[in-house]
């Protein structure tokens, strides 16, 4: 039975929210702007054939935001302000599901270390699908969870567990990485769920959120089918993104390009073109015009092939990701994204380490509870498991803030159980455990997030700018060389790809 909370806690978080995030708005809102998605979208409502670029493109997304310019009119600054109304909408959401899943003190702690987290707001401003990623993955959580708390009508569960997949699916077209949770609750709702069930019914609970979440999908299967006589399921990227996160020069703050890949051909408006040019590339190096998801495969296995040559660097490599998960230091890769979070860091905001911190703490704590937390620790397993293995990139990991927030929350309540119960030798070793967590941090990865932020100083980048004109875009930053002092230098141009 879900415990009953003070009718203020959620007109306290949402004002929490909405206060901080129009203080962020007045002070930097549309300061940078990340152009991608507004380009496209004004394209496809003047009546554009995107082509393949749309395999480049969150469909969900794309496709929202052409909505909210088309039919509502609505400007870039009123879409950047709807954005970080939507996150301030995904606190709720947080408490809602964590109050059910942990309890009311733990629900409210951590959906109010999310409202008070800078960084993502720096991260709900920018034009990238993380935001509505958030809202409808924790809009599938928290049915998940009211299945699990009806116990009594098998067909009200079927019915919880449908409209989980519904938004489980919608979170799949607005993120493909997202199949990984859907995956991994699918297991669950047959093997884990509620074992008390008839192996019957267990498999019917699985097939109606898979077969839901799938026919969501299935439309935009069937146009890139149609359009590209090609089976792509929502996007071709997942092979360019392993080369980024794991080929040659890689490393966990700083992605392996290729030379001149930012550089726009004479006559071509389109933002962000390394995605045409990797297909270019595989096609050109191949001998013949590959299709998209052969240039996926392409390289996928040009990344393999790097991580199989070393597989000491491999190790170190994937073992520095998954570090950096969890590390306090925020890896942009979009110059306003980062701007945004240098102007949070003097701020009185909550900082990431702290979240962090405290929710592996929480996670390990709660591992009694697994069974009905699962989709908390898919949550965070499916994105730690993604930026390992392709890039460990701070938006790439802000899918798994909620649950991070949760698990954080969850360590309050333990703490006040503990207090209460006058057990001072659990509380003084979780307060040892998170301060010496937070103190390590500070001595990890030193160095390179210092190469990192010096990647992004105005000096260097006109610097960079002078030296390499052609592969200089405003909107990505020019990692792989200003920072090649942070990647073997014997790997710094690739040979398989320089050639």
């Amino acid at each position: 039975m879900t415990k009953p909370v003070h009718p203020a806690c959620y007109p306290i978080l949402l004002l929490a929210a909405l206060g901080c995030r129009l203080i962020f708005f007045y002070n930097h809102g549309t300061a940078e702007v990340f152009g991608k998605y507004p380009y496209f979208a004004q394209q496809l409502l003047l009546g554009r054939d995107l082509g393949e670029r749309l395999l480049d493109l969150s469909p969900l997304y794309l496709y929202s935001m052409a909505f909210c310019m088309g039919r509502l009119g609505l400007s870039i600054h009123a879409l950047e302000a709807v954005q970080l109304i939507l996150g301030a909408l995904n606190v709720l959401l947080i408490f809602a599901a964590g109050r059910r899943l942990m309890g009311p003190l733990a629900g409210f702690s951590g959906a109010l270390l999310y409202a008070l987290h800078g960084n993502i707001m720096a991260l709900e401003s920018t034009f990238e699908p993380l935001v509505l990623l958030l809202f409808l993955s924790l809009l599938c959580i928290l049915y998940l969870v009211r299945a699990q708390d009806e116990t009594e009508n098998f067909s009200k569960r079927l019915g919880f567990l449908g409209t989980a997949g519904l938004f489980a699916g919608l979170a799949l077209i607005t993120k493909p990485n997202f199949g990984l949770f859907c995956l991994g609750t699918a297991f669950w709702l047959f093997a884990a769920f509620d074992p008390s069930l008839s192996l019957k019914r267990r498999t019917a609970l699985a097939a109606v959120f898979c077969v839901l979440a799938g026919l969501i999908v299935l439309p935009i299967s069937v146009r890139n089918y149609i359009k590209f006589d090609d089976f792509i399921a929502v996007s071709d990227s997942y092979g360019r993104l392993f080369y980024n996160g794991n080929g040659g020069a890689a490393t966990a703050f700083f992605p392996q390009n290729l030379e001149g890949q930012d550089k726009v051909p004479d006559g071509e408006t389109d933002p962000d073109h390394s995605h045409v040019f990797f297909r270019e590339r595989a096609s050109a190096m191949a001998g013949r015009d590959l299709k998209p998801s052969e240039s996926a495969r392409f390289w996928f296995l040009t990344g393999l092939r790097d991580l199989k040559a070393d597989p000491k660097r491999a190790a170190a490599l994937w073992s520095q990701k998954t570090a950096l998960f969890f590390h306090g230091y925020e890896n942009h890769l979009i110059d306003g994204a980062y701007f945004k979070w240098q102007w949070t860091r003097n701020k009185p905001f909550i900082p990431y380490i702290l979240i962090s911190a405290l929710a592996l703490v929480g996670m390990i704590l709660n591992q009694k509870h697994w069974r009905r937390l699962f989709p908390l620790y898919c949550l965070v397993f499916t994105f730690l498991f993604s930026c390992t293995i392709f890039l460990a990139g701070s938006r790439y990991r802000a899918p798994a803030l909620p649950a991070l927030c949760l698990f954080a929350g969850s360590v309050m309540a333990y703490m006040q159980d503990w207090v209460g119960q006058r057990d001072w030798k659990k509380a003084a070793a979780t307060a040892l455990a998170v301060a010496l967590l937070i103190a390590g941090d500070s001595l990890l990865f030193k160095e390179p997030a210092a190469a990192h932020d010096r990647a992004f100083r105005p000096e260097l980048r006109r610097q960079y700018e002078k030296e390499h004109p052609e592969s200089y875009s405003p909107e990505t930053a020019p990692l792989p060389r200003s920072a090649a002092s942070t990647a073997p230098a014997k790997a710094a141009i690739p040979p398989h790809i320089m050639a």
